[in-house]
């Protein structure tokens, strides 16, 4: 999926469960939680891409939540240290798993078994396909604003 769409699906994801579990208590979250998806869905896409194809480095289930959870960790300690840390940590879940599964739509992710490494694929979209990428990014916006909507009906 293009970087946009991995963006905006872990922002929906994360505001959705920061709402059910009652953390969202601040309009200022929303920044918190789109900066720090926006850089670690680049460093995701940038570490793990050689010659144009994923890498096990960061699209493997293990690396991709270590990575994500070391990076949303670092930016909100840098940024948003007046926010709770478990934020922080439900972000970061919430970006390694909508990455892995938005890249599992459009192509492949793998799998670590034993010592082995395995690619596992679902579709054979590609990763800039236009329709896939647009009702993936209408589908977290429509979750972003009913979030929004219930919030501010409250």
């Amino acid at each position: 999926m293009k970087l946009l769409t991995h963006v905006t699906t872990s922002l929906s994801i994360t505001l959705m469960i920061l709402y059910i579990l009652s953390l969202f208590n601040d309009i200022y979250i929303v920044n918190a939680v789109f900066i720090t998806s926006l850089v670690t869905n680049y460093l995701i896409d940038a570490l793990g891409h050689r010659n144009k194809r994923r890498t096990a480095l960061t699209h493997e289930v293990f690396n991709n939540l270590i990575i994500s959870m070391i990076t949303s960790l670092i930016v909100w300690i840098t940024l948003f240290s007046k926010y709770r840390l478990i934020i922080a940590v439900i972000n970061s879940l919430a970006i390694s798993s909508m990455h892995l599964l938005m890249d599992l739509l459009t192509g492949y992710i793998y799998v670590r078994r034993l010592n082995d490494v395995y690619r596992i694929k679902l579709s054979l979209r590609r990763y800039d396909d236009f329709l896939l990428n647009t009702i993936a990014m209408c589908i977290s916006e429509l979750i972003i604003f009913l979030t929004m909507l219930t919030i501010f009906i409250r």
